[in-house]
């Protein structure tokens, strides 16, 4: 409401204006990235913010492990400390997280499109429902499922090999 209507930087609703034309050009994909920005922003804020508590969570459980006290032995700064052991260790389960996180993209946006009136899946979800479409609800589904599962395979077959040497095979 603050944004849309107080303070007009974000449009109320819908994919692109109504009176441009849809196409190709440049006009039209700005537009549509305009009017894209707000439900991007909500749902990135809100994701963001559960990834840093569970980074948190993780960070506190892990500064008691030897290998951290290793480094204070050592002599290390805690900056020094907190970047090579404890974030490095705790990265493997946050971008596992992150591929994890795109079902609730699929899903949980369904309020998100709702607010902003933003035609997609959790749009077309919500539509199903009401009207009670079972193929178009098990379909979502079905695609919720292979994305997540597809995000996963990605994180562990490419990403994870990338961040920790342990990870690949020989």
């Amino acid at each position: 409401f603050l944004f849309a209507f107080t303070i007009p930087l974000f449009p109320t609703g819908g994919a692109y204006s109504p009176l441009s034309q849809p196409s190709l050009s440049l006009s039209f994909i700005i537009d549509v990235i305009y009017h894209a920005l707000g439900p991007i922003i909500v749902v990135t804020l809100s994701q963001i913010a559960m990834w840093f508590l569970h980074m948190r969570a993780l960070v506190v459980d892990i500064k008691n492990e030897d290998f951290m006290m290793y480094g204070e032995v050592r002599g290390l700064s805690s900056r020094r400390i907190l970047m090579s052991y404890a974030i490095r260790n705790c990265l493997l389960p946050q971008v596992t997280e992150l591929g994890m996180m795109l079902g609730w993209v699929f899903s949980g946006s369904l309020l998100t499109e709702i607010v902003f009136r933003y035609p997609g899946l959790g749009q077309l979800l919500f539509t199903a429902i009401t009207t009670l479409d079972y193929n178009v609800i098990m379909g979502i589904t079905l695609l919720t499922i292979v994305g997540i599962n597809v995000a996963l395979l990605l994180m562990d077959l490419i990403i994870l090999p990338l961040l920790d040497p342990r990870v690949r095979e020989e």
